[in-house]
């Protein structure tokens, strides 16, 4: 018999419930037979395991994770305290920069002492948020940083009253107060008795000792005004090396002064002074060496680092404190560090404790096997397809598109992603759209938008039946600032105007950048005088300094103003008559300008004109005349200006400040130029030939100077007509080289190394900087003639040409006086040894023709009858 026999009879032989418990046994031993079973059983054995490691793990991780996250919490609070501190510390310390710069933003003042205030709050808050042990562990005391806090708040203060004090500020005004000023006044009363003295005394009015004080006088007058430039340098520019020449200057003035008043003591010596003027002179040496003792100690105050009393609080109390307190704050920020050091330290043990158990937990994760199988579908394949939906309907602009959330991170995720990806379309849609809308530069409203809204300011004061402006405002001078300072430097001037013309208008104005120098203001709701009234704001506001890299930059604009519905029905017509205005203000070189309905014919004219101009240049219609320029010494003729003449065919003569105005605005300036230079040196040329030896002099306009072929083309005609350069002579007005003094200097060098001749035109109606007119390669000034005519009726235009005279003498330079229309005039201006003269009374304007048998006759002053 077989064992399996046995073991049959064996098991029919039993009792029914082993029966049963031996099948339970055989059913669970089954379950191994299949993949399905054997990953059942595996699983809930796992899944006992990953519970108790899990459970272990998480009070492990727990504690830890408790225990830095309370520190963290308190950290977080203390290093944001911290932060206000050092954000207020350097927003108080920049906005004191700038009131330091710009004493005017009183506004400024308030907002330092809240940026301060709020750190002082800060710090108070910190000290009562750190915990003890961080306090015990640490040497920091919080105490001290909030003193320190406050005395900086209280020496901001003073620097803030000092600046605002010019004598608290400048030391050196107070003693100019104390010592110059009352010798100076009694200087300047002694001065005055002693002339008044000699003028009465008309019988023994002594000329030798008259002039003396004159001399005196001057000299004093000199010195004094040296003065004021050198406190003016000092106080200003801060040119150090400018400094110690006007103080050695001044001393040689003052050492002048002494010998003419020994001069004058001589004098009195001799008693050729009389009573009062004698006393006035003992005054006079009294006052002026105390005059000179109190430069003396201004002098010394000027050179000490203690001139100005603003940066010397700032560094004796504001920036030790700032150092102080700054040492405090990375102390505790080195703190900071070294408690998330140990935080990390503590974390890093917790999961190393958890990573013992992770073979654990990954096992129990296989666990999970199954049942991400059975839930795949649901978890995963589905929110993939609801996704996969919701794209197409949006890609096909369906709006209102939601995928509902699930249950698992990673189908999340990719809702997330998608939820994501659509908020980003939107937000760079709406970009795009702002972009569209906006200047890139400014983040101006740009042409589109301005139009936009002003069809509906339109609109709508056409139904309320009321107004509404639109202002375009052209920057002036913008190209030379680009081309002095750089295209950086104009790019920031233009955001700083964008945000000076946003600052004074109101909520419902907009400010839009039309392109280049342009911008324009929409004023909805608005009428006449109200225009006006922000054309006042937009003066003042473009009107005050602005500084670009540190550089101070002055500008203005120019305005054309057109109001709906008288000056347009329609937002076209608008934007049309406000740049006819706009051209308008610029032609009449005004400020600003309402459009005005003759303005289009006049425009019309001007166009037409500056076409005129054009054929009158390219076909010759032009001509020169040519008036010349007399030796006082010799009364000869030695030189010619040229004159460029227009008779326009239906106008008649245009007047020629009119013909260089209009190519100046039309860009024909350089043509215009380049033919009376042509013309000029081709007629100097054959009068050289024919034995006439003169110069030729031309005048050169603003804008020549911007032209980088001048050079060249001067270089070329002159070499065209085998002319030399020292025939030439190019004359320049004080007002165009005052534009731009660096450039002009450059132009003017180069010119000069050509050998031509340079002259200073106009002088004396610009603003000519002596520190300019002193590096100017010139061998001449031109004295305007409104100083000239009325030479021999007018005492005070004879002391201004005198003094000129003087001063271009000293400085060696000739002078020529245009506009001498009387034989007066010219015997004056010999006497005051002028050099050169021209005007009606020696000759007017003659054509070439003319002019050439004029000159062969070559006429004395003395023989021209007019």
């Amino acid at each position: 018999m077989s064992g399996c026999h046995v073991i049959v009879i064996y098991l029919t032989k039993m009792q029914p419930e082993a029966r049963r418990l031996l099948n339970k046994g055989i059913g669970l031993l089954s379950l191994f037979s299949t993949l399905k079973g054997r990953f059942t059983v595996f699983a809930a054995v796992l899944v006992l395991i990953a519970v108790g490691t899990t459970v272990y793990t998480h009070k492990n991780v727990k504690q830890s994770s408790d225990a830095v996250a309370g520190n963290l919490a308190i950290r977080y609070a203390s290093q944001n305290y911290s932060q206000q501190i050092h954000d207020g510390l350097f927003d108080s310390y920049k906005k004191l920069s700038a009131f330091l710069l710009d004493p005017t933003r009183t506004e400024l003042q308030a907002q330092i002492h809240t940026s301060l205030q709020n750190t002082i709050e800060a710090s108070q808050a910190l000290s009562s948020t750190v915990s003890p042990a961080f306090v015990a562990n640490t040497s920091i005391d919080f105490n001290e940083l909030t003193r320190l806090l406050m005395a900086l708040n209280a020496d901001v203060s003073k620097v803030l009253n000092t600046r605002l004090k010019s004598r608290e500020q400048y030391p050196a005004l107070g003693q100019g107060n104390q010592i110059l000023r009352p010798n100076r006044i009694q200087f300047v009363n002694a001065m005055s008795v002693a002339m008044y003295e000699m003028s009465s005394e008309q019988e023994s009015y002594d000329q030798e000792v008259f002039q003396a004080l004159v001399k005196a006088r001057f000299l004093w007058s000199q010195m004094v005004s040296n003065f004021r430039l050198y406190l003016a340098n000092r106080f200003g520019s801060f040119d150090e090396e400018a400094l110690k020449q006007q103080e050695v200057g001044i001393g040689q003035l003052y050492q002048a002064l002494q010998l003419q008043l020994a001069v004058l003591d001589k004098f009195e010596q001799e008693d050729k002074l009389g009573f009062e003027a004698a006393n006035a002179l003992a005054d006079m040496i009294v006052s002026s060496r105390g005059w000179y003792q109190g430069f003396k100690a201004v002098k010394n105050i000027n050179r000490s680092g203690e001139w100005r009393a603003d940066v010397v609080l700032i560094r004796t109390n504001i920036e030790p404190k700032l150092e102080a307190i700054t040492q405090i704050l990375s102390e505790l920020n080195a703190h900071f560090e070294a408690e998330s050091l140990d935080g990390i330290g503590l974390l890093v043990t917790a999961a190393e404790t958890q990573s013992r158990f992770m073979l654990y937990a990954s096992l129990c994760i296989v666990a999970f096997f199954i049942l991400t199988i059975l839930f795949f579908e649901k978890m995963v394949l589905r929110p993939v397809r609801d996704v996969a939906k919701a794209m197409k309907a949006v890609a096909f602009g369906e709006r209102g598109v939601t995928i509902p959330a699930t249950g698992a991170k990673e189908t999340q995720y990719l809702v997330d992603a998608f939820n994501e990806m659509r908020s980003q379309v939107r937000s760079r849609q709406f970009e795009l759209e702002h972009q569209a809308l906006h200047d890139s530069l400014t983040g101006l409203a740009n042409r589109i938008l301005l139009r936009d809204r002003l069809d509906q300011a339109v609109y709508n004061a056409r139904l309320a039946k009321t107004e509404c402006a639109l202002l375009i405002i052209d920057i002036d001078r913008f190209k030379e600032i680009n081309e002095s300072l750089g295209h950086h430097a104009g790019d920031a001037l233009l955001v700083e105007v964008g945000l000076r013309l946003e600052s004074i208008l109101r909520k419902i104005d907009t400010v839009a950048r039309l392109g280049g120098d342009e911008f324009a203001v929409l004023l909805p709701q608005s009428n006449l005088p109200y225009a006006r009234r922000v054309i006042d704001k937009i003066e003042q506001a473009l009107g005050s300094i602005h500084s670009i890299n540190g550089s101070p930059i002055y500008v203005s604009g120019t305005i054309g103003v057109a109001i709906y519905p008288e000056h347009g029905s329609s937002p076209g017509i608008l934007l049309r008559h406000a740049d006819t205005a706009l051209h308008s203000a610029k032609t009449t070189q005004s400020n600003f300008s309402f459009y005005d309905e003759n303005l289009y014919d006049d425009n019309a004219d001007r166009l037409t004109l500056s076409g005129d101009l054009r054929d009158a240049i390219n076909n010759d219609s032009l001509h020169l005349v040519y008036q010349p320029q007399f030796d006082f010494n010799s009364s000869f003729v030695v030189g010619v200006e040229a004159l460029v003449r227009w008779d326009h065919p239906r106008l008649g003569a245009i007047v020629p400040d009119e013909i260089v105005s209009l190519a100046e605005q039309t860009g024909q300036i350089n043509a215009l130029t380049y033919w009376v230079l042509d013309t000029a040196v081709r007629q100097c040329a054959e009068w050289r030939k024919s034995g006439l030896d003169i110069g030729m002099s031309i005048n050169l306009s603003v804008l020549n100077l911007q032209d980088g072929e001048l050079i060249e083309q001067i270089k070329n005609c002159l070499s065209l007509y085998d002319l030399g350069q020292n025939c030439l002579t190019v004359e320049i007005t004080e007002s165009a080289m005052m534009i731009n003094p660096a450039s002009a200097m450059k132009i003017l060098k180069k010119l000069e190394a050509m050998g031509l001749k340079l002259v200073i035109d106009d002088f004396g109606t610009g603003f000519s900087s002596l520190s300019y007119l002193k590096q100017l390669p010139v061998e001449k000034l031109k004295l305007d003639k409104s100083f000239v005519i009325s030479l021999d009726k007018d005492s005070n235009d004879e002391v201004i040409v005198r003094s000129t005279i003087e001063l271009a003498h000293n400085l060696g330079l000739q002078v020529v006086a245009e506009g001498v229309e009387n034989k007066a005039s010219w015997e004056i201006l010999r006497n005051l040894k002028c050099d050169l003269g021209q005007g009606f009374y020696m000759s007017k304007p003659k054509s070439a023709k003319e002019i050439t048998k004029w000159l062969n006759s070559q006429v004395v002053v003395e023989s021209i009858a007019i």
